[in-house]
């Protein structure tokens, strides 16, 4: 457990580093920032990529054998392996290649890190402010803890983070794209095609009533939902099989982190809005794995980095730097309390190197 808690706290440990020794400059908080950031996904991909196989859910293992077994296929078994479906696509072809380029399937983890590092980075440089909170979020409220089990659904994740840079700047052709890539590799991505309208959502009146009766005609269709994306992800999915226990601490820091970002949001800001709308709907499928389908809590991640832009964002847009130190060490606080209860019951836990 111990290993996992340092691991929990290196943005703070990482943080203190690069002001002791003085990297990057002071004058020049860009420059900083990107330093900060490189090394801590260079953290990330050592702690994710070098993680032993038996960390985590048994999926885990399963995609570690698969890779030995890709490693040995020709162009006609691979060819078989697609017709068969038993993964999507994006993640069989991309498995084939590079189990041919790099024989040890530790470069599974490897190579998935150095993608879930840089996506989350970049995703981090260009959307928070506060990069250690933002960081800190990532790492204790239950993003990092499924990277660790859910490899081809992170992978999808992970490239939604790019897709989201591009609905930003209005390129829907190339967020459409994006996702359908995403979709390759895990077949609930598909819910991501929801962001292109909370994109254009503003905090009225109108824009409120509007998604509220889009969520209540979501709640209806619900069966129908559930069942295309059955067939797409191809597993047994249904209604009416909701968690019996858990989720009403993460329902709890959702709500305070989007009323948190509501009350410290920037008007000027024309993506605030879009994040807070994204956290809406993260709560509301974690609700609705507690009371309709696990399949849900899937889709919650997709938008759970809003978290990361709420919290980080919000807590510089304080007036009074007091005020602001002490949010901030409120949050810190918080955040690695949350580790230390997600450590008394997590399946990656006890957290070990493959060399262990």
């Amino acid at each position: 457990m111990a290993v996992y808690l340092v691991y929990m706290a290196s943005p703070i440990i990482l943080y203190l580093i690069v002001k002791l020794f003085g990297l990057g400059s002071l004058e020049d908080k860009l420059i900083e920032k990107r330093i900060y950031l490189i090394l801590m996904a260079l953290v990330m991909i050592f702690f994710i990529g070098f993680r032993n196989q038996h960390v985590g859910s048994i999926d885990t293992s399963i995609y570690y054998n698969n890779w030995k077994i890709f490693s040995t296929y020709d162009l006609e078994q691979l060819k078989s392996a697609l017709q068969e479906g038993e993964f999507e696509p994006g993640y069989m072809i991309s498995v084939w290649v590079f189990s041919h380029v790099f024989k040890h399937p530790q470069m599974l983890f490897v190579l998935s890190a150095t993608l879930f590092a840089i996506s989350i980075c970049r995703f981090v440089e260009k959307n928070c402010e506060n990069v250690v909170l933002a960081m800190l979020v990532f790492n204790c409220l239950g993003l990092f803890n499924f990277f660790v089990q859910g490899l081809r659904q992170s992978i999808a994740m992970c490239i939604c983070l790019f897709a989201i840079e591009k609905i930003k700047k209005k390129e829907y052709l190339k967020f459409a794209l994006l996702v359908l890539l995403a979709m390759t590799f895990h077949g609930t991505a598909i819910v991501f095609v929801i962001v292109p309208i909370l994109r254009h959502l503003k905090f009225t009146l109108f824009s409120t009533l509007f998604f509220s009766g889009a969520a209540i005609t979501v709640m209806l269709l619900l069966p129908w939902v559930f069942k295309v994306i059955s067939i797409i992800i191809e597993d047994n999915y249904e209604v009416g099989e909701g968690a019996n226990r858990g989720g009403v601490v993460a329902i709890l820091i959702y709500a305070v982190i989007i009323v948190f970002g509501m009350v410290t949001r920037d008007n000027k800001n024309e993506f605030d809005a879009m994040y807070i709308y994204m956290a809406l709907v993260g709560v509301a499928a974690l609700i609705m794995r507690n009371n309709i389908s696990t399949i849900a809590e899937r889709i919650n991640y997709y938008f759970a980095f809003s978290q990361m832009v709420l919290v980080a964002n919000g807590s510089q847009r304080l007036k009074e730097k007091g005020t602001t130190a002490i949010v901030n060490i409120l949050v810190a606080v918080l955040c690695l309390g949350v580790a230390v209860y997600k450590a008394s019951y997590s399946v990656i836990i006890p957290y070990t190197f493959f060399w262990q």
